[in-house]
């Protein structure tokens, strides 16, 4: 009989750790809530909805490209000291909600080659990912503009850089 009240205490315990968060981020809901400060990133690819044509067909199907064009609405990204366009991009990959696929280059450092699966070549030739901050577009890669907290970060996807 104790043996038997002893496996159903333990199964018990077992069941109801399997229902536990695995840490304190789901409990809060907001992977940034630890932040002092915050900046907006979006991301967006409409212009392939008015080009519609030139989208690689594998793309076509499914939910790859929303009807609206907004990958990411305005999200408050956890900021930290020397962030920039990159690491706040990163740190959206790491708390799963966009994919990110990107390359290094020795002269030019980090570049993204995708953003939920939306890659540069996809949308013709010339297509591909650019940033801007607080809606001006730099001639610096994207790692190497440090942010303020408050700035605007806008992902954009152009059909014809």
């Amino acid at each position: 009989m104790k043996r038997l009240f002893g496996i159903s205490l333990l199964m018990i315990a077992l069941l109801f750790a399997g229902c536990q968060p695995a840490d304190n981020e789901s409990l809060a809901g907001d992977p940034w809530a630890d932040f002092e400060n915050h900046v907006t990133v979006s991301v967006y690819c409409s212009t392939v909805l008015d080009n519609w044509d030139a989208l690689d067909p594998a793309l076509q199907e499914g939910d790859y490209i929303p009807q609206d064009g907004v990958m990411l609405a305005e999200t408050q990204v956890g900021w930290e000291e020397g962030d920039t366009a990159f690491s706040v991009l990163q740190r959206l990959n790491e708390a799963n909600l966009i994919t990110l696929d990107y390359g290094s280059d020795a002269s030019m450092g980090p570049y993204v080659e995708g953003i939920n699966y939306l890659y540069n070549g996809n949308c013709g030739q010339f297509s591909g990912w650019l940033f801007s901050i607080n809606d001006v577009f730099p001639m610096t890669g994207c790692d190497q503009n440090v942010l303020e907290a408050g700035d605007s970060v806008k992902w954009l996807f152009s059909c014809d850089m």
